[in-house]
């Protein structure tokens, strides 16, 4: 059914997409996709509503449609003249990694059946027109006929066959309603993942881009967590057994806060010359080793860099290995503290292309209160090698350890640990006593 003419058709097709959005951001709070960006800028942003990373890496453009007139069904003609085709087409042609999705309560079964059948093949564009379009029958047959027409291809030449398998297999049609069923979910699955109530936390995700000058840069779920603590007071729920990376991070790192902040001087940061230095080497990529005598702050320094890290919204993992002591390997290890995987790549995972620290304080203290040192000292060297493994394929990891010089110099399982390997060196920054 058509909307209302005028002013009414615009509030809902502006309601329509909105939930959409809302399911999108949820999904990100979920960690059910890597980032969500709404509005876009340039090329990409011709027919597209918004942009998400999905958990692999690629991208996916999205278009809205709440409605199609009176019609009841996506036809190829109605996808051309709505320009909705070439948009798809002028997307997929830029990217042969990035795919087009239409959201709408409209169904386009036929198209998305081949659709589905392309992505469900040998791969081969050949067969994939031999076995599952020419043989299943004449009207599966003139629609993809169709689609190739308004494609301005000719599946009788190879090139242009292989093209349009190549299209459909990154087309999709979501079918999202419109209706009760639809907004009942989503407050469901708000209420599922966020305290509150589900409507305020709704309206309170879908002013976010424009309360924080968010729109057409990539929201990602640490950020998003972030606000709605921090302003709104809205926090994820504690969920049984729950394997999501954000929530165990962000526990890690009020653990790792709340171990150091009564030590403070007048519950006070003061700031630190080397925390400054520390900042560089990370900004250049550089795995750091911070030391320096008992009783000189180099927690305390460890701290005001993950008050910097938090201000900037750059993703960082803090542990204290004298409460949490790593045994047997970085998998369990991460496992032993609500992670699903080794601690690095958990990060890695979380940053998604930020940049992203891993801080180890209080290194030389598994030396003196592990019962199985040698393997706490193993799970470190195996969490160094991960990290500059996630490097050299392209993550912006760093790692940044903390220890006493006199186990730095003397310990010769530590010094292993530091040495230089492949062609990597650690950055030793000493702590001075004296505050600057």
């Amino acid at each position: 059914m058509a909307f209302e003419p005028g002013g009414m058709a615009d509030k809902l097709g502006n309601r329509y997409e909105g939930r959409w959005v809302a399911k999108q951001l949820l999904g990100l709070l979920d960690e059910k996709i890597q980032s969500v960006t709404i509005e876009l800028i340039g090329l990409n942003e011709q027919g597209v509503d918004l942009l998400i990373t999905k958990k692999d890496g690629i991208r996916q453009l999205q278009q809205c449609k709440a409605r199609l007139g009176s019609s009841e069904s996506w036809s190829i003609a109605d996808l051309k003249n709505k320009g909705i085709l070439l948009n798809l087409k002028n997307h997929l042609d830029r990217d042969p990694q990035q795919e087009f999705a239409l959201i709408s309560p409209i169904p386009a079964r036929n198209l998305a059946d081949i659709c589905d059948s392309a992505r469900n093949s040998n791969a081969n564009p050949k067969d994939f027109y031999q076995y599952q379009i020419r043989n299943i029958g004449t009207e599966r047959r003139k629609l993809f006929q169709q689609f190739c027409d308004g494609m301005g291809l000719d599946p009788g030449k190879e090139a242009d066959l292989e093209t349009a398998f190549n299209y459909l297999r990154r087309t999709y049609f979501e079918l999202f309603t419109d209706d009760h069923t639809a907004w009942t979910d989503i407050l469901a699955l708000t209420g599922f993942l966020l305290t509150g109530e589900p409507e305020t936390a709704i309206s309170t995700l879908l002013t976010y881009a424009e309360n924080e000058d968010r729109y057409r840069q990539a929201i990602y779920s640490d950020e998003l967590r972030q606000y709605l603590e921090e302003k709104h007071q809205i926090y994820p729920k504690q969920l049984q057994h729950d394997r999501r990376i954000g929530p165990a991070i962000k526990n890690l790192q009020d653990e790792f806060s709340e171990s150091i902040r009564p030590g403070l001087i007048c519950n006070q940061v003061i700031p630190r010359s080397e925390t400054k230095q520390i900042i560089e080497f990370i900004e250049n990529e550089q795995d750091v080793v911070v030391h320096g005598a008992a009783g000189y702050g180099k927690s305390g320094v460890l701290y005001e860099l993950s008050e910097y890290l938090k201000k900037q919204q750059i993703p960082y993992l803090s542990i204290r290995l004298d409460r949490r002591i790593p045994d047997a390997n970085a998998r369990l290890f991460g496992e032993s503290m609500g992670l699903p995987e080794s601690p690095a790549n958990c990060l890695a995972g979380w940053a998604v292309g930020r940049r992203g620290v891993l801080i180890l304080d209080q290194l030389d203290a598994i030396r003196w209160t592990a019962a199985h040192s040698l393997a706490a000292m193993n799970v470190c060297k195996e969490l160094v090698k991960r990290v500059r493994s996630l490097r050299r394929e392209g993550k912006k990891i760093v790692v940044v350890f903390a220890c006493r010089t006199f186990d730095l110099e003397n310990d010769p399982e530590i010094k292993n640990l530091l040495s230089k390997s492949e062609n990597q060196s650690f950055t030793k920054i000493l702590i001075n006593f004296s505050f600057r």
